[in-house]
């Protein structure tokens, strides 16, 4: 049944492009903050945390900008539910926020090992907040926690790749990319999946041509396109089904 008293039982998503914003800063700031905590330059890791800190800054109004009002994220923090995505996403955006301003200005060891785990489940706690709707482009789809996560290092490494050429973070982007292009494979749903992973081999292939800075460019750029595709996909889904019965 796809109707209930001539309301469609699937209801289009009501987030918006603040939303898939958030979803790519905070990403992007999770992986930086992981790299911080063990590049072994410390002039890397330094920059590192403050990529970091400056993509974490505007995740926090985006995410209010989208619920519309500042109390309904403050009463997502008045109770502790890890069962729920949505407020363990709201814990750990607040407690990560702080712990990442101070890895920017100062690394103290132990904040900064509280702030791994934070950072880990930031990067990939979207992608399952987005598989436990109903909605039928994310239902239940194992593979979207691990293709932000990947997505979130992926973003990373390029964002830093665009003025270092550093060997380890090279590795570290080629690695990010491969798990990225599978688990974009295993999920198969996006109608633009192709082009998607055309974004993610395009930046190799500029790569292998010695264009190192635009392959790092194009792959950021694919990070943030994936997270928008996801969002607006999402409502283009529901569209389809509801229109088809």
């Amino acid at each position: 049944m796809s109707k209930y008293y001539d309301v469609p039982m699937l209801q289009e998503p009501v987030w918006t492009r603040e939303v898939a914003l958030y979803f790519f800063l905070g990403g992007l700031s999770a992986g930086a903050y992981l790299i911080s905590c063990t590049h072994a330059d410390a002039r890397i890791a330094r920059k590192a945390a403050r990529l970091a800190a400056g993509a974490a800054l505007p995740c926090a109004p985006l995410l209010i900008a989208d619920l519309g009002d500042p109390k309904r994220f403050l009463n997502m923090l008045r109770i502790w539910k890890p069962g729920s995505p949505m407020n363990l996403g709201s814990w750990i955006l607040t407690t990560y926020t702080p712990l990442c301003m101070l890895q920017a200005v100062k690394p103290v060891k132990i904040p900064q090992i509280a702030g791994i785990p934070l950072a880990i489940g930031l990067a990939g706690y979207t992608g399952v907040l987005l598989s436990t709707t109903s909605n039928p482009l994310w239902c239940k789809n194992p593979w979207l926690g691990p293709l932000f996560s990947a997505s979130a290092m992926h973003s990373a490494c390029s964002a830093l790749l665009l003025t270092e050429q550093d060997p380890p973070l090279q590795k570290l982007d080629a690695v990010s990319t491969a798990a990225e292009l599978a688990a974009l494979s295993a999920f198969q749903k996006l109608p633009d999946t192709p082009a998607l992973a055309a974004g993610l081999i395009l930046p190799v292939a500029l790569s292998l041509c010695k264009r190192p800075k635009l392959a790092a460019a194009v792959a950021l750029l694919g990070g943030l396109v994936l997270r928008y595709q996801m969002v607006m996909g999402g409502k283009k889904a529901v569209a389809d089904s509801v229109g088809k019965t």
